[in-house]
């Protein structure tokens, strides 16, 4: 009987762990569909690295384009994030200090989280809480990867379909007033046809000066 509950313990444990892995799986592509999918839209080049680990925070970077952390800009995201995250949590397991590293990493983390919510979204607030306390950022980046872009990160501006821009129409001609006709348009002769000349000047007969002389 005592082996029959260990046993049974055994499986239930089994069952959850299970459980787990799957939900993990789960997560997992619902975050690399998610980000893919809002990469290709971008047109950022080799949106499938959001499948890979570590790779998928290049292309999350790359996705927000710049961050202001306490009135610092920092730009290039695609290559500091990997470098934040994943070096925060490497030396956060210094001693000493290692927890100042943790710290900064997840700072970090949550505003990039909350900015890449914002830039696609009006409930940026809401998804970031969730996101942190109950895991759910997969969930939201699958669920708005298809949202239009509300601006370009790099100049805030709305990110709409630019208009074209339109030629202004010529002014309408005034109008005629009664009782006084267009006035015809002069006619330009034609090239072809010779033009009269005017007559030359006679010269003085020379003659009749000098027989009067």
């Amino acid at each position: 009987m005592e082996w029959a509950g260990w046993g049974a313990l055994m499986a239930l444990g089994i069952v959850f762990v299970l459980m787990f892995l799957a939900i993990i799986v789960v997560l997992y592509v619902l975050k690399s569909i998610g980000l893919a999918t809002m990469a290709e839209k971008r047109g950022i080049e080799n949106a499938w690295l959001a499948w890979i680990p570590i790779a998928d925070l290049y292309i999350m970077g790359l996705l927000v384009g710049e961050l202001d952390i306490f009135g610092y800009r920092l730009e290039n995201l695609g290559l500091w994030t990997p470098v934040i995250i994943v070096g925060g949590s490497m030396l956060g397991n210094m001693h000493g200090i290692g927890w100042l590293f943790s710290l900064a990493s997840f700072i970090y983390a949550v505003l990039l989280i909350y900015r890449l919510f914002e830039m696609y979204t009006t409930q940026a607030v809401l998804y970031t809480v969730l996101s942190i306390l109950l895991c759910l950022f997969p969930v939201f980046i699958y669920v708005i990867r298809n949202n239009q872009l509300r601006y370009v990160p790099e100049s805030g501006t709305p990110a709409g379909p630019q208009m074209p821009a339109q030629t202004p129409k010529p002014a309408p001609a005034p109008p005629v007033s009664k009782g006084q006709e267009p006035s015809a348009p002069a006619v330009q002769q034609d090239a072809g046809e010779p033009t009269a000349e005017a007559p030359a000047a006679t010269a003085p007969d020379d003659s009749s000066d000098s027989g009067q002389g």
